[in-house]
């Protein structure tokens, strides 16, 4: 896949015409082959059992699909200073991995470090991006964070209404069982003429479990192509291979 922040032509360049590849392999052999149909059908009928085995391809596949959205995310790519692949296989053929969104996303991005997160950081991300944008006003864009960062944004944005007295309406509910709710879900926030609106992404606790962090990205498609896409060949989403052997079989993604 390719992953442009098009923005910069440089950018573009590093990543242009280069299609990453994505392979998990599983064997297993005529012994398993034959347990796994017996007790994938022993599940499937309700009935009790001591263990189950979820069939070999399934596992294959959802290696394979978690291997790839991280590298969609946090893949460093493999090229060297001239733009070649630094990893081949046995014949020679270049194996490529492709950069994820981050890694050039970071090439040019304004990066805030805090201690404490307030709303004026991300006000001040906000404006950053409206240098960047076509235009001063008006745009809707996209900030991603992890589970850290997003638990810190609904606390800071609880604290903005209460510092300036809004309407207690907007904060908390009676329900039909005479119970209050009180509290709300923040999701989006307006400033100097611009939306940014708020995404929780899991995966990212995955590299980021022990810190807020979180991207600003601005989706938009001014002339029609949105400025990060994702990219395969036609009908090569997944190519999926048997390989059938004496005592094992082995699958690939």
């Amino acid at each position: 896949m390719e992953v442009g922040y098009v923005k910069y032509q440089s950018s573009v360049e590093k990543a242009r015409t280069f299609i990453g590849t994505t392979r998990n392999d599983i064997d297993y052999s005529a012994k398993y082959a034959a347990m796994e149909d017996h007790f994938i059908n022993v599940a499937n009928n309700g009935k009790e059992f001591t263990y189950k085995l979820n069939a070999a391809e399934k596992v294959c596949l959802d290696s394979f699909m978690e291997s790839r959205n991280n590298k969609l995310l946090f893949s460093k790519g493999n090229f060297d200073a001239n733009g070649r692949t630094t990893l081949h296989d046995e014949i020679g053929r270049p194996v490529i991995a492709a950069e994820g969104a981050i890694p050039q996303i970071e090439r040019f991005a304004t990066k805030f470090v805090f201690n404490k997160l307030s709303v004026r950081i991300w006000e001040q991300a906000m404006a950053e991006m409206a240098d960047k944008a076509d235009q001063a006003l008006g745009n809707t864009w996209t900030f991603v964070v992890n589970k850290r960062m997003w638990d810190q944004i609904q606390r800071v944005m609880g604290t903005w209404l209460r510092d300036y007295k809004t309407d207690g309406a907007m904060v908390w509910s009676k329900g039909s069982n005479s119970y209050v709710k009180l509290g709300a879900t923040y999701n989006s926030y307006e400033f100097g003429g611009n939306v940014v609106t708020f995404i929780l992404d899991r995966s990212l606790d995955l590299e980021y479990s022990k810190k807020a962090y979180g991207f600003l990205l601005d989706m938009g498609t001014n002339d029609g192509t949105p400025n990060l896409m994702f990219l395969t060949f036609k009908n090569g989403q997944l190519i999926h291979n048997t390989v059938e052997g004496v005592n094992n079989t082995t699958c690939a993604a």
